[in-house]
């Protein structure tokens, strides 16, 4: 038998809430801990498990149509392997992936495309104008 602690999403800022967000031990609530048993009760197993977990993980912005086809075709981000780039899923909302997300994170300020995370959420700057990205559950 693991045991395995599951911590907040860092890209929904990683932040306590303001209030009772600390439990006795000091650790945050939303920290949930999984017991494995069986077969998958390995070291490897509950690494597997975890990594399925990470690569399925998905976030989609509403962006308009025009900066949708902008971010999947010619963003830098968009030159990158496949499995980097940003997707068009229509009707102006882009898809990022694990790796997607993180390849567009190496973006610098000044380049449209660029993520913010702080406590206002994950958002990506397109001009002067920014668009919330929200999980995909």
């Amino acid at each position: 038998m693991v045991r395995v602690a599951v911590f907040p999403d860092p890209t929904a800022g990683g932040t306590v809430p303001a209030t009772g967000g600390v439990n006795r031990s000091g650790r945050d609530r939303r920290t949930a801990f999984v017991t494995i048993s069986g077969s998958r009760a390995t070291t490897d197993g509950v690494i597997q498990d975890i990594l399925l977990v990470m690569r399925e993980e998905r976030w989609r912005v509403e962006v308009g149509p025009e900066n949708a086809a902008w971010l999947s075709t010619e963003c830098r981000t968009a030159l990158l392997a496949r499995e980097y780039r940003p997707v068009d899923a229509g009707g102006g909302v882009v898809e990022f992936d694990r790796r997607a997300l993180g390849a567009i994170r190496e973006l610098g300020e000044e380049e449209d495309g660029y993520i913010t995370d702080d406590a206002e959420g994950v958002r990506i700057w397109i001009g002067e104008d920014a668009y919330e990205l929200e999980r995909v559950e």
